[in-house]
């Protein structure tokens, strides 16, 4: 009955009040976005207490496994195969820290070179512009 007595919107009008809300209902958006707490990503994995309580209720189970289906021998020669693979990449990790290393101690040089050459550069102009300013004030003087 009271919308009945309201004057009938005009398409103008309901465009307005559609964009109007679009607007509003975007803020809104963002500052659910903004304010609301998201949950950390550490939260998904599993912490150091939780990590040891498994490995202490499955230790028996592994040491069954072990034993089973493993013969001692064929099992010291598995260790020994992944301490020599460990071992490799260890020194390949090495080695390519040791080439980064390197390639950055090159970079910064460099850089440092660059910079004293852009340094240089800037007080050879600053010191042609002072040049510059003595004879302007030279032929602007009065005698």
């Amino acid at each position: 009955m009271i919308f009945a007595q309201l004057p009938a919107a005009t398409s103008t009008e309901i465009g307005a009040w559609l964009v109007s809300a679009a607007a509003v209902l975007y803020i809104v958006k963002l500052g659910k976005d903004t304010f609301v707490r998201k949950p950390p990503m550490e939260a998904e994995f599993t912490s150091q207490t939780e990590f040891r309580k498994h490995k202490e209720a499955c230790g028996p189970k592994m040491d069954r496994i072990e034993k089973e289906f493993l013969p001692r021998h064929e099992f010291v020669e598995f260790k020994r195969e992944i301490r020599a693979e460990l071992i490799g990449i260890n020194g390949q990790i090495r080695c390519t820290t040791e080439v980064i290393g390197e390639k950055l101690d090159v970079m910064k040089t460099d850089l440092m070179a660059a910079g004293e050459r852009r340094a240089s550069a800037m007080h050879e102009r600053i010191n042609d512009v002072a040049e510059m300013v003595n004879r302007v004030d030279e032929r602007t003087k009065t005698p």
